[in-house]
């Protein structure tokens, strides 16, 4: 006698969750294992990446979240081919036919710098490569990060002239056992006068075994003193680089980035993360890492720094001033290295409709043919554990509105697109005219409209296996949880 096929609640209808749904039921035969349901508050999927059709504005696009994916998103956008792909083949229309017409390479990027009350915008188009998004899978070491920005920065250095005017040759700074034991490595005499210290430095870090645990105590303590000499080299010179056909403000960033390349590999030597990984310096504020390794507080505030603040929504309380800045040193510099170093066609791509239109409206529509239930309009609202605080018991839901015939439609059609509407389509629920006079946010957790029905689903009973796709700070606003028992 076979069982009964295990039910699992998803919570949420955000990225995490629908990627979850999309695994789960990717299997052959998962049918037989899972019946599987969304639980979802309001009326639309997406999460912070929903957006809207705001039909009193002709259908204007309203984000919520970032309207572009980065080309180092291998997983998603495999993922995410995969999912159109099935909707093709299966003759389900209302989304786009394949990855490139939902999304458009797009590397021009102006990063805004604020000084003398005003912003300047300044242009930044990394190169599109050959590369195809969502194959495979590039996560490098963080000894290759290391590499591979040691040549970078040779690189730019070169652009803008190949030399530092200020800074002292290395030949002349470095000990005389560690100018030995770079002769060695490099083999050519380091008596010679090309080159600066950030050149020496590709050099022995081309020259260094590909795996830094055989690296010998004498290239450890060789890279210390170069990764310093280099920074300081670039230091020194400040942003009187050589520039040949550059203006100021293009000179400008071409320093900030050799400060922060500087900066980031010297502290990747002292405090040993191309050895152990970037999670030993995560317990650091990146800004305060990269002072603590030399770099110049207006770097620091500068506008690539910012820039990444502001991409990952890296602030405390939404506070967007130095004081609230949140990111540990870790995260910044491994996803910032990844961003950079390991993107594929384009460093981002722009999605050539709404996020919602883009992505949850392929998800849903795949979802909902493979048999996913969805329950929109249901607001988590407790997750009660069991006595040993292990399992989640119960889950209490306010079923916020009525929905007249079920399944709810939750499209709008813009120009032969399903998109998600900026509110409900109150003629489908019950309550809808009271909804649509008291003009009531269903999103919202401050919302007095009260539930039209509260929902105790029981494990064993009503759900087998729970997947949280709710963010965890939204269980703050839950109802208090102080009682054991109480997640």
């Amino acid at each position: 006698m076979s069982r009964p096929p295990k039910k699992i609640a998803i919570l949420g209808g955000g990225v995490g969750a629908v990627t979850a749904a999309f695994a789960l039921t990717s299997a052959k035969g998962w049918e037989q294992e899972y019946d599987v349901t969304v639980y979802q508050i309001g009326w639309r999927l997406g999460g912070k990446g929903a957006s809207g059709r705001r039909a009193s504005a002709h259908q204007r696009i309203e984000e919520h979240g970032l309207h572009v994916w980065s080309g180092f998103y291998d997983n998603a956008i495999k993922q995410m081919k995969e999912c159109l792909d099935e909707l093709n083949s299966s003759g389900i229309g209302g989304v786009y036919g394949s990855f490139g017409e939902s999304f458009t390479a797009h590397n021009n990027i102006a990063l805004g710098d604020y000084s003398d009350h005003a912003w300047t915008m300044l242009p930044l188009r990394p190169e599109n490569n050959d590369a195809i998004p969502g194959t495979g899978g590039v996560t490098l070491t963080p000894w290759q990060y290391f590499t591979e920005l040691a040549g970078y920065l040779r690189a730019v250095l070169d652009k803008a002239g190949g030399k530092l005017k200020h800074a002292p040759h290395p030949a002349v700074t470095l000990p005389a056992h560690v100018q030995e034991h770079l002769a060695r490595r490099r083999g050519f005499a380091v008596d010679t006068d090309s080159g600066t210290a950030v050149h020496w430095l590709d050099d022995l870090a081309q020259s260094l075994p590909k795996d830094p645990s055989a690296h010998v105590p004498a290239d450890t303590e060789a890279l210390e003193h170069i990764t310093r000499a280099a920074h300081r080299a670039v230091k020194r010179d400040g942003i009187a680089i050589e520039a040949k056909s550059h203006g100021d403000e293009t000179s400008r960033l071409l320093y900030e980035v050799l400060d922060l390349g500087g900066a980031a590999l010297r502290g990747m030597v002292a405090d040993g993360v191309y050895l152990h990984g970037f999670d030993v310096i995560d317990d650091v504020e990146i800004s305060a890492w990269l002072e603590r390794h030399g770099s110049k507080r207006e770097t620091i505030d500068g506008p690539l720094v910012r820039a990444v603040y502001d991409y990952a929504f890296g602030f405390r309380q939404g506070m967007t001033d130095h004081a609230h800045r949140a990111i540990g040193a870790g995260v910044f510099l491994n996803g910032s290295l990844r961003l950079f170093f390991t993107y594929k066609g384009s460093i981002f791509f722009k999605m050539n409709a709404g996020m919602g239109d883009t992505i949850f409206t392929p998800y849903y529509k795949v979802l909902a043919a493979r048999g996913v239930k969805f329950e929109f309009f249901h607001k988590v609202r407790d997750l009660k554990l069991d006595l040993e605080g292990v399992h989640i018991e119960t889950i209490e839901i306010d079923r916020q509105a009525t929905v007249l015939t079920p399944p709810y439609n939750p499209f709008v059609n813009v120009k032969g697109l399903d998109c998600w509407p900026s509110e409900p389509d109150f003629d489908q629920l019950k309550e809808g005219k009271d909804l649509a006079a008291r003009k009531i946010d269903l999103e919202s957790s401050w919302s007095d409209w009260q539930p039209v029905q509260q929902i105790s689903l029981e494990r064993g009973k009503d759900f087998d296996e729970v997947v949280l796709g709710i963010s965890p700070v939204s269980y703050t606003h839950l109802r208090a949880h102080e009682t054991r028992g109480n997640l």
